[in-house]
């Protein structure tokens, strides 16, 4: 249906109406990526009300025109380089009609350009130039300006805004276009209890390079997209109307909700992720907002979109994936409106505590690592520290039984616990990400916490049992034995053949800047299942790896051109050092040699480490003298 728009303000055009003159202007425009391109052109003014135009407005926020519905509104240069004092017209360009730009019509009747990755769109609307009647953005605080719409596309427009609003997940403040997607299925136990939500997985986005036919090299930059608990979860905007918008992330709108290889060959199973394509950040895959809180794509001329929406990938995963609407118990149904509305005070006051938290975690770290205790001192001297208590109770709780649960769960056998399994359960993760960890690490090497909590997607398991490595059949051993075992000590990062698809990266050497061991049961002994390293290694290492084609050997042959045979008494001038302590210690060492964990006494079931690395820049000497 197609209405004209009244001007209700600014008073001296109340009255009047939107008016697109009547010739056609053609043009021709060049886009280096693209090549040539054929627009034509309508000025708009605003005019006697008899004159008025007729418009039609749809559900995806594009205003055309009536008469020849390729046209419609247009802020010259694109959204993307949207600004006061940009002029606004209708254009279309001929051979790409789906370059319609979209607008949304705010509560109070004003008309503003929908969010395409510039964040100055939020403070513009419509406005006139009092010189010419011509139309231009202007600030929406700018009431002299602004141009206040009336008439049945407003009045439609804000009903159908209304109901599809009461749907969707509120905003998380009334100043704010940010939402939170709060699941109200699947309930996903595995996640622990509480609301789930989406959350996003490893904090910075990863750089790539893709090549279209047409276009050319890409740059694109790509977030996981996981289901997560709710404390964690990630802000979004809409791009758009409910019935067809994208989805983007609040602190960088540039990535945008993306299903792999695009909605053209969307099908069930695709991966969804967040993505975003540098050179084209006006490449927004669009979404629809069903009535039964799912989120599908919109049919870009695949039939199958119609039947799709976002989903998990199993009942134990967190990836999220297109299944189809009918899939009950695997599509991602988020809460609106009133049913989610109390919850946020909830979510508020746990963030509001994670953030006390969180400072509490940067100042013990403060003083754990200040000048004054000589930690820094000895951890350049000696390639590792220990950090008693670094890692509260509750998280070691809380991955003992996620491990007791894999270990339960698994039809495999123990040997995969090993340090063989890459655990990505969120309570292996927040033995970093929730724990004094990342602030500690923060202060040895520098950066921010949240940059060393983006770092780690998985944690290795590494558990011992009685017996594990002990002669016979027994669980002991003698020193001698120790000492014969001791012998295969290696350094982390060189490729070796012991967890094949994993460790045999022959070729090249997989650096990291610290390795962080957490353990999570008690080690109070020698010999009882714990990490051991040789103080100073690191610094000795440095010296051999400097000689001419030791890296080359290095990198070539893996763990084997370790010099083993030198033996540690000769090579190193420090005895081994046995990592005990109690549960919720942190160990961090740099490239020091280390030998593989025992466990010899039974003083429980098992011992349980886990291992993360940093796999950050390679630095053999990592932290810098005192100042």
């Amino acid at each position: 249906m197609s209405s004209t728009l009244s001007i209700l303000s600014p008073v001296s055009f109340a009255g009047k109406a939107l008016v697109a003159l009547p010739k056609v202007h053609a043009h021709t425009f060049t886009i280096p990526t693209v090549g040539l391109c054929h627009g034509r052109h309508v000025a708009l003014r605003i005019a006697a009300a008899s004159s008025a135009t007729q418009f039609t407005f749809s559900d995806d926020g594009i205003l055309r025109l009536a008469r020849d519905t390729l046209l419609s509104l247009d802020c010259a240069g694109g959204t993307r380089g949207c600004k006061a004092g940009t002029k606004v017209n209708i254009h279309a360009t001929v051979e790409h009609p789906e370059w319609s730009q979209r607008f949304v019509f705010t509560s109070d009747g004003v008309l503003c350009p929908v969010d395409g990755g510039n964040p100055a769109c939020k403070t513009l609307c419509l406005g006139v130039n009092a010189t010419d009647s011509s139309l231009e953005l202007v600030p929406r605080s700018d009431a002299a300006r602004r141009v206040v719409f009336g008439g049945a596309i407003v009045d439609g427009a804000l009903h159908a805004a209304r109901t599809l609003e009461a749907a969707l997940p509120p905003p998380v403040s009334p100043d704010s276009d940010a939402r939170y997607f709060l699941l109200q299925s699947p309930a996903l136990p595995f996640l622990g209890d509480g609301r789930k939500a989406l959350v996003v997985e490893g904090g910075s986005a990863h750089a790539h390079t893709f090549t279209i036919p047409t276009v050319g090299l890409c740059h694109g930059r790509h977030l996981g997209l996981r289901v997560g608990l709710a404390r964690d979860a990630a802000k979004f905007a809409l791009d758009g109307a409910p019935k067809n918008f994208g989805l983007r992330l609040d602190n960088d709108r540039l990535l945008k909700l993306d299903c792999a290889g695009g909605l053209q060959v969307a099908k069930k199973g695709v991966p969804v992720n967040l993505h975003a394509t540098v050179e084209h950040p006006e490449w927004v895959q669009r979404f629809v907002f069903g009535a039964d809180g799912t989120i599908g794509p919109l049919n870009a001329g695949n039939k199958k979109c119609a039947g799709l929406c976002l989903g998990v990938e199993s009942l134990k995963s967190r990836n999220i994936v297109l299944v189809p609407r009918s899939d009950a118990r695997r599509r991602l149904v988020f809460g609106g409106g009133e049913a989610m509305a109390g919850f946020m005070e909830e979510l508020a006051a746990e963030q509001a505590a994670l953030l006390a938290a969180r400072e509490a975690m940067r100042d013990d770290a403060i003083s754990r690592c200040a000048v004054s205790t000589g930690l820094r001192t000895a951890m350049r001297r000696d390639g590792f520290a220990a950090f008693p208590g670094a890692i509260s109770q509750d998280l070691v709780r809380a991955a003992r039984k996620e491990i007791n649960r894999e270990l339960g769960a698994s039809s495999g056998g123990a040997d995969q616990f090993k340090a063989k399994t890459f655990a990505h359960h969120p309570a292996i993760l927040d033995l970093v990400r929730r724990s004094s960890v990342s602030y500690i690490l923060a202060e040895l090497l520098g950066g921010t916490p949240e940059y060393y909590q983006s770092q780690i997607t998985t944690g290795q398991l590494a558990l011992r049992f009685p017996g594990d490595m002990c002669p016979g059949d027994t669980a002991k051993c003698s020193q001698e034995h120790f000492e014969n075992v001791a012998k295969g000590w290696h350094i982390d990062g060189c490729a070796s053949d012991y967890i094949p698809g994993i460790t045999d990266h022959y070729g090249e050497i997989h650096n990291f800047s610290a390795l962080v061991g957490c353990l999570l049961s008690n080690v109070e002994a020698p010999l009882s299942g714990e990490l051991c390293v040789y103080p100073g290694s690191h610094e000795h290492l440095a010296k051999y790896l400097r000689a001419p084609g030791k890296i080359q050997e290095l990198r070539k042959k893996g763990g084997d051109a370790l010099p083993l045979a030198l033996g540690a008494e000769t090579l190193f001038d420090r005895g081994v050092k046995h990592c005990i302590g109690t549960a919720g210690t942190l160990f961090v060492a740099n490239y020091s040699a280390c030998i593989p964990l025992f466990y010899y006494e039974p003083q429980s079931p098992f011992s349980h480490t886990t291992l993360l690395r940093l796999f950050l820049s390679l630095s053999l000497s990592l932290f810098p003298p005192e100042q």
